[in-house]
Parts: structure tokens; C-alpha cells; sequence
């Protein structure tokens, strides 16, 4: 797989939590006003992390954990990156795209942050050994080319003790079934030899998507060596079907068991 073109993908079309239909220098505007709104946009359209993130305080306010040194992989535009910078005393951030990487350091510019270093880096190159206490990565590690390379070097990098938590797409969600059926049979993606998996990208970002059913991601997470493994579901803010209103019973149901997010923590 090239990760040339991977990179060629990203750089074109930078994450910046804007509609995808907007014109790319729309979406890719950093005045201080548009970063401010990506760096809320980041915590608001991915609820999951509001917690996450009190619980991290929570951790450090209780010495549960160390807070020496974290490895942000796939840092965006570094709206992760400074959520981070205020729990541990030093973060290494690194992204495949360079455009990535440009808008990341205005934005910790921007914020005056010390202890961040950003590197444009591919992570299945990374070379770190025992170097982290915590390997933190949100919706980068399914567009790798290759995904399990990435898994293998987290796990090289971690100290003995070192945990991660990681954020990747589920293949057991309703938006994997029901887009994907869509596409093949109302699109007629069906007589053009696509599939349920070669069909998501239709209808999903990047210029590799995988997706993962839980149960077998622990399972390779097991053979590489890591530990005390667990998993959860969960979504976007925005409702999961146009049936039920957004963070009702029945849509918090939804996004609990058939949710597109699959967020696995665990432990070298």
C-alpha cells in the first residue's frame, strides 16, 4: 500500500470538523476565530471525550496513573494535543500530513503552549521504545495503510506500565449496513464491483477507512501483547438516525450498541 497517496489525501482535504461539501479553503481557514471553533468542535461533536477527559484529571488528581510523557498519534490541527498539554508534562505529537502538522502549530501557538512537540511523522514508522506512559490516538488509526504496523509500534513504545486508548471504526454499526447497502444497491455501486467494505468510501473520510468488528481488533491486541482490554461503542453528537432526536432513549440506545465509533483502552 502507498502511503504516499494516503498522505496526498490528507493534505488535500485536512480535518478541521467542517462539512465536508465545503470548498477545501473554507475548511481549511486557521485565523484564530476558525481555530478557536475547531478546537470546540473536537470536544462537542465527539461527547465520548468530554468524559475521557475528566476522568484523566480525575486519575492525575488521584496519582492513579503517570503523567510524565503521552504520544498524541494523528494530532490533526492539535485540538487533542492541548487537551492533553494540561494533564502531562510532555507531549509528543505527530501526524502523516504536513498540512496537519502547519495548522496544529499556529494552534498551539496561538494557545502559548510550551510542552508539546510536534513532528510530521508517519506512525508506522514511529521508533520510540518505552519512551511513553500513554498512547492516546482518535480516528487516525483505521486510515493507516497499515493498521496492525501502527498497533505493533504503540505497543513498542509504551513503557512497562504504559496504557492507551485508541478510537476506530466499527463494522458492526447501522452506517456501516445501511449506508453501504445503499451505495451497492440504490447507487448500483453493486454492478460496478464494489462491496460492502470497497463501498465505504463513498459515504467515509480518508483515503483508507478500515473497519473493525470489536471482538477481533481485541483479539489481534492480544496477540501483540497488550493487556487488560476493553472496548465501548459510541457516536458523533448528532442524532444516529433521522427517526429519534438526538440524546433520546432510544438514540443513546442506538449509538451504545451499533455505534460507528469503536473506542478500545488497554494496557502494555
Amino acid at each position: 500500500m502507498d502511503n504516499s497517496l494516503n498522505k496526498n489525501w490528507w493534505d488535500k482535504n485536512t480535518m478541521s470538523y467542517q462539512e465536508w461539501n465545503l470548498k477545501e479553503e473554507l475548511r481549511s481557514k486557521d485565523d484564530p476565530k476558525n481555530i478557536e471553533m475547531v478546537n470546540k468542535n473536537y470536544i462537542t461533536s465527539n461527547p465520548y471525550l468530554t468524559d475521557f477527559f475528566s476522568d484523566l484529571e480525575i486519575k492525575k488528581r488521584n496519582k492513579e496513573t503517570s503523567f510524565e510523557k503521552v504520544l498524541d498519534l494523528g494530532c490533526g490541527w492539535g485540538s487533542s494535543s492541548i487537551l492533553l498539554s494540561k494533564l502531562f508534562k510532555e507531549v509528543h505529537s505527530i501526524d502523516i500530513s504536513t498540512t496537519s502538522i502547519i495548522k496544529a502549530k499556529k494552534n498551539i501557538d496561538l494557545h502559548k503552549i510550551k510542552n508539546i512537540k510536534l513532528e510530521e511523522l508517519d506512525a508506522e514508522k514511529l521508533s520510540s521504545k518505552n519512551e511513553y506512559d500513554f498512547v492516546y490516538s482518535w480516528g487516525v488509526i483505521h486510515h493507516s495503510s497499515n493498521p496492525s504496523k501502527v498497533y505493533k509500534k504503540m505497543y513498542d513504545s509504551l513503557k512497562g506500565d504504559g496504557a492507551f486508548m485508541i478510537m476506530v471504526y466499527n463494522e458492526n454499526s447501522l452506517r456501516y449496513y445501511f449506508k453501504g447497502i445503499y451505495q451497492l444497491l440504490f447507487k448500483l455501486k453493486f454492478f460496478k464491483g464494489y462491496n460492502l467494505k470497497t463501498v465505504q468510501k463513498f459515504f467515509t473520510d480518508g483515503y483508507y477507512h478500515k473497519h473493525y468488528k470489536p471482538q477481533k481488533l481485541i483479539n489481534e491486541l492480544k496477540i501483540i501483547g497488550f493487556n487488560n482490554l476493553s472496548y465501548e461503542l459510541t457516536h458523533m453528537e448528532k442524532s444516529y438516525t433521522p427517526f429519534f432526536k438526538k440524546n433520546s432513549k432510544y438514540d443513546n440506545f442506538l449509538k451504545k450498541k451499533f455505534g460507528w465509533l469503536l473506542v478500545v483502552k488497554g494496557k502494555k
